[in-house]
């Protein structure tokens, strides 16, 4: 699997145009898999793409994580399903629908794939498990991480939400492990008192969770472990001091345009 961050950062990002935005800053996070399924479709992901000379038809599969804004873009959405000539495949909780704000004659232009958390399904070519998060969006809504497998591989894909809930930690010990490859959120940086420590990461939960993962056998040996939905306003420190601390336990973290192979 051919990784491709096309944003890296948290809420705040989204407040600044693409055409404004300066070199090494953030975007709102979001990824692409092997050039064709997206995860997430917050605002600047279509204009980022072209700027690196991706055609945005080429996404075929956007897995959605939940309703927030900083997540889903309406406008976005709809310019990527107006791109491809064919039926864009959208794949979302159920409960995150009434959130999104798409009319019916929108969403006629997307074939919308509800999931339910602990689901197994096959899409894009790959097996792929809807998981229950650590965090909170719409009112009927259950927020989702997922694992995709395919080729052999396996990615857990963990942005946004605090720890691990039972289920999702139950299923990635029991069922999915050895993974390859691991997406950490990493909103709130060395503060470990900060208010949003109840649905996102700071460092030091990140460091025990990969202390659970290597322990436990979930990570492969040589997995590799990925940091994203950096809060640059939060972590108040440069990026390369984060960097920095990261990789004194094996976590890469990940900028807009990073990419990897797992």
């Amino acid at each position: 699997m051919k990784l491709l961050f096309l944003g890296t950062g948290s809420a705040k990002c989204k407040k600044i145009p693409e055409d404004q935005i300066p070199e090494g800053a953030r975007r709102c996070s979001s990824m692409l898999i092997d050039g064709t399924v997206q995860l997430d479709v917050p605002i600047h992901t279509y204009d980022f793409l072209e700027k690196r000379g991706i055609n945005p038809a080429s996404v075929t599969d956007i897995f959605l994580t939940h309703s927030h804004d900083d997540h889903f873009w309406k406008e976005t959405l709809l310019r990527y399903a107006k791109a491809g000539g064919r039926k864009l495949n959208f794949y979302c909780n159920a409960g995150a629908l009434s959130c999104l704000g798409l009319t019916e004659e929108e969403m006629s232009l997307i074939n919308i794939v509800t999931v339910e958390a602990m689901q197994t399904f096959e899409a894009a070519g790959m097996t792929v498990t809807a998981l229950p998060s650590n965090h909170i969006a719409g009112k009927e809504e259950q927020t989702l991480h997922y694992v995709f497998e395919k080729n052999g591989k396996k990615l857990f894909y963990g942005l946004d939400g605090g720890w691990l809930t039972g289920k999702e930690w139950g299923y990635l010990y029991k069922t999915a492990k050895p993974i390859d490859g691991a997406i950490f959120d990493t909103t709130c940086g060395e503060q470990p008192g900060n208010f949003r420590i109840g649905t996102h990461n700071t460092i030091p939960m990140v460091r025990l969770l990969v202390d659970a993962f290597k322990e436990n056998g979930v990570i492969k040996e040589n997995g590799k472990l990925i940091s994203s939905h950096i809060g640059p306003h939060i972590h108040a420190v440069p990026a390369e001091e984060t960097a920095r601390i990261l990789a004194e336990f094996g976590v890469i973290m990940a900028y807009d345009g990073f990419e990897i192979e797992i």
